[in-house]
């Protein structure tokens, strides 16, 4: 009697379960022709650049043409004496010197006195002697008895070339009058003096040469014409014998 209770119990079970399976398949049904079908993915090769188009090539760029350079700085110096006498010439020593390259240079510079042309222009280093130093600048004694007495102002003044730039340079100078010559006092035509009160002869530069009086006075040309005469020699200014 257990046993088929038991049995019958199994056999409940199993039709539950199957009644729900069944259930369960008939809610869901599989229709194959609704599946969703998989969706590809895209590539993710990267597409080929397009070649590019000869015509929109780019022009070159032209490759600029150097400039030449610039002239270089130039230096110009000038010196000389202090003073000139007026009417007499003086020298003034001049240089044109490249500061970049360190060395001197040669050309025509014009030249003033005072900021007036004096002469037009002088050669620096002439002849093309560039490796001179310098050049000598005469103002001649024509130029200077034209100036008046004072300072004055000497100027150089280089234009410049193409190779060389522009320079100026001055120097100042005093103008002085002649000195007035010191007169030469003539010869006395004679060389001893005497008194012929006293017959005693003395030099013309003897103190007592004023006392003797234009009567007495008389005129030697040495000391042995007045020892012929009969005359000594003055004891106080001592005359050669």
């Amino acid at each position: 009697m257990i046993k088929k209770a038991v049995m019958v119990c199994v056999v409940l079970v199993l039709v539950i379960v199957l009644a729900g399976v069944a259930g369960c398949t008939s809610a869901n049904p599989i229709n194959p022709s609704t599946t969703p079908a998989s969706t590809a993915m895209p590539s993710s090769t990267p597409a080929p650049s397009s070649t590019p188009n000869p015509s929109s090539t780019p022009a070159p760029t032209p490759t600029p043409t150097p400039q030449p350079p610039g002239p270089l700085p130039a230096q110009a110096t000038v010196s000389g004496p202090s003073s000139v006498v007026q009417g007499q010439p003086i020298i003034f020593m001049t240089t044109l010197y490249s500061i970049n390259e360190h060395k001197n240079v040669c050309g025509a510079v014009n030249y003033y006195v005072d900021d007036y042309a004096a002469g037009g222009t002088w050669n620096i280093n002439p002849s093309g002697a560039c490796s001179a130093s310098s050049g000598n600048l005469v103002l001649a004694s024509a130029d200077t008895a034209k100036l008046s007495l004072g300072t004055h102002t000497l100027k150089i003044d280089w234009l410049g070339d193409s190779n060389y730039g522009p320079a100026q340079a001055s120097e100042p100078f005093t103008v002085t009058s002649s000195p007035t010559p010191t007169p030469t006092p003539s010869p006395l035509p004679f060389q001893l003096v005497g008194d012929s009160a006293t017959h005693v002869y003395h030099l013309p530069s003897c103190s007592w040469v004023h006392l003797i009086s234009l009567a007495h006075l008389v005129y030697f040309n040495s000391a042995a014409e007045a020892e012929a005469a009969g005359y000594r020699p003055c004891e106080h200014c001592h005359p050669p014998t």
